[in-house]
């Protein structure tokens, strides 16, 4: 292999490791029980754009449905 060819083969390395990093990963249990759960707490979320309150109001809609599955809601 020549030395350009060895650059270029290890820069698109280098660049498919950095995009496999930036890949969200989800860390849960395949068989784990959530029925388990009782209690949560939900934070707060960022406004949307120029919508004040859009954050408070998604984090009260998290609240209501997990109310519905008798789920507890701590304190924010």
């Amino acid at each position: 292999m020549n030395k350009t060819r060895k650059i270029k083969y290890i820069l698109a390395i280098v660049f498919l490791l950095f995009i496999n990093s930036c890949v969200s990963r989800v860390a849960i249990k395949e068989d784990y029980d959530f029925s388990k759960i009782k209690r949560v707490g939900v934070l707060g979320f960022t406004d949307y754009n120029e919508q004040k309150g859009s954050g408070e109001t998604v984090a009260d809609e998290f609240i209501r449905q997990l109310i519905r599955k008798d789920i507890t809601v701590v304190e924010r």
